[in-house]
């Protein structure tokens, strides 16, 4: 399982709300890659987005240990 982690630059909202970050995991990086830029654009809300600046980090999710 890949874990990719993005932190974003939205320069046309205004305030606090320019940088947000996220998360997502998935079988291979483009899966997580996805998922991650879903979940981002979904704290967007209705704000119309034209430009971004990501930074995107791929790492392998640890394994679930069975008990």
């Amino acid at each position: 399982m890949k874990q990719a982690f993005i932190d974003a630059t939205l320069p046309e909202l205004k305030g606090g709300k320019i940088y947000k970050t996220a998360r997502g995991q998935g079988c291979v990086a483009s899966v997580a890659i996805a998922r991650a830029v879903k979940a981002l654009l979904k704290q967007c809300g209705r704000h119309r987005i034209s430009q971004l600046k990501l930074a995107i980090v791929i790492s392998e999710a640890p394994k679930e240990q069975a008990a």
